[in-house]
């Protein structure tokens, strides 16, 4: 009799076991996963968890000296970690530097950028693409310089892309593949 209670319970909690690894593997199925999370762990697009999210007006844009996003940015991709200057385009990550709005820009809008070329990118143009439409912008020399450059978006786009012209392995230790330093980028609707 024992033998056989001892068989009823084992069968009892195998089933509960097993019951409750279906539950958790259904509550882990239906997770949503946010942007910075899936460029991170899943697509390995991103060097470093940009989770904090920090909040400023759009017309301040995006501080690429500090961690995180703001909130009107849902994710970024093929960037380095912020170095305290600014974060580097990283080649092994993505071509180029990837940011992705919450809302869409349609119609005519200014893109403001401030970057410092790498020293392999001095002298090469490099790229700024909204929607369907690139811009080239110039790298004169190995010092951060504003750029404006005026769009007109149609179809509407979330996606800001900025390629540099050339990319250059950082150092010896470091395997960054750098081109471009972005330190601030500001896109608001309008004329420049």
């Amino acid at each position: 009799m024992n033998r056989r209670l001892v068989n009823i319970v084992a069968v009892i909690a195998t089933v509960a076991l097993l019951g409750g690894y279906a539950l958790a593997a259904r509550r882990i199925l239906r997770l949503e996963i946010g942007p910075s999370y899936r460029a991170y762990f899943i697509e390995h697009r991103i060097t470093g968890w940009h989770s904090g999210v920090y909040t400023v007006p759009l017309r301040e844009g995006i501080d690429f000296t500090r961690k995180g996003h703001p909130t009107f940015v849902t994710s970024m991709g093929g960037l380095s970690n912020p170095d305290g200057i600014g974060m580097w385009t990283d080649a092994r990550l993505s071509p180029g530097a990837s940011i992705r709005y919450l809302t869409p820009f349609s119609g005519r809008m200014c893109v403001i950028l401030k970057a410092q070329p790498s020293a392999a990118n001095i002298g090469a143009a490099s790229y700024v693409q909204v929607g369907s439409q690139s811009l080239a912008f110039p790298t004169p020399n190995g010092y951060p310089i504003w750029h404006r450059l005026q769009f007109t978006v149609s179809p509407a786009s979330k996606t800001i892309r900025i390629f540099p012209g050339v990319t250059q392995r950082k150092s010896a230790k470091d395997a960054r593949r750098i081109g471009l330093r972005l330190i601030r980028l500001i896109a608001v609707p309008g004329n420049c």
